[in-house]
């Protein structure tokens, strides 16, 4: 509108839709939040079998139910057993969220005391969307890609 300089009418629609939407997100939360610390639970349960792979810090309330660092003991690069996963249809991380693209690995990592040698450090989010066995599917594909 007028060379740029002034907006144009309110996109009322949009702004409707938009409040609409974090209404149904908001009404939904209580409810995902449990579908998640449901999941967390079952992987919590599966780590407590024992096994090769340890949860990097034991869970704790307050923790964002979504989200999980694993170690997993694997001689290597850790992008090796990435791809092993990828290929498989696992997807999942390095390191932690803040250590992103870094090659200086994780410091939160290192502070955790879990930066270790023949240690890969994994990141595993999940979604309300996921289900159990898929859960059990990614940690058995983890189990076979390190026995490997």
């Amino acid at each position: 509108q007028e060379r740029s300089l002034r907006p144009g009418t309110e996109n009322v629609i949009g702004i409707s839709g938009l409040h609409r939407a974090w209404k149904e997100l908001q009404d939904e939360a209580d409810l995902r939040r449990e579908q998640l610390a449901a999941l967390r639970k079952v992987l919590g349960d599966r780590l407590e079998q024992g096994g090769p792979i340890q949860c990097t810090v034991p869970f704790q309330a307050g923790d964002h139910p979504g989200i999980a660092n694993l170690t997993i003991p694997f001689e290597g690069k850790t992008s090796m057993l990435l791809f092993r996963l990828d290929m498989a249809g696992i997807c999942v991380s390095e390191g932690s969220a803040c250590s992103s693209g870094s090659s200086n690995g994780s410091h939160v990592i290192r502070a955790l005391g879990a930066d270790r040698a023949g240690f890969a450090s994994v990141r595993i989010s999940f979604s309300h969307l996921n289900r159990s066995e898929e859960l059990m599917l990614a940690l058995d594909t983890m189990e076979a890609a390190i026995a490997n």
